[in-house]
């Protein structure tokens, strides 16, 4: 009911092409959503192992790998004015592979869970797949 009102869009979509920041990125959600009033604090620890491995006669070679993990606490006002919280947890890891020893092709695994009221899915495993170019 509340028409030509946006607000805080709160998306799945983790990487944004414009880099809008009244976006905020929840990965355990199923669907995008305009709230009021949105925030987030972040806290995240990450190693990396330069453990490189090049092969020559196989497409795929390693270059090194990062363990991370990362919290996020969600402070949300929806427009009938409702508060939540959510607590979010997150940890991966994220392989830099190079295709033919020439082409970066970044690969992620990672856990997400969230204790939401909102979100259907507590626990969330996703592969995340990149390029450069």
């Amino acid at each position: 009911t509340y028409v030509g009102t946006r607000g805080v869009k709160l998306s799945s979509i983790s990487f944004g092409v414009d880099m809008d920041p009244s976006v905020i990125d929840i990965p355990s959600i199923s669907q995008s959503y305009y709230v009021k009033e949105a925030g987030y604090g972040e806290l995240g620890l990450a190693k990396v192992f330069n453990l490189s491995a090049y092969f020559f006669t196989f497409p795929i070679s390693l270059q090194r790998e990062s363990l991370y993990a990362k919290y996020r606490y969600y402070d949300i006002k929806s427009y009938a004015a409702q508060k939540y919280n959510a607590n979010e947890t997150r940890v991966g890891l994220t392989l830099s592979t190079v295709l033919m020893n020439s082409l970066p092709f970044p690969l992620s695994f990672e856990y997400i869970h969230n204790d939401a009221t909102f979100v259907e899915d507590t626990s969330r495993v996703r592969v995340l797949f990149g390029a450069s170019f």
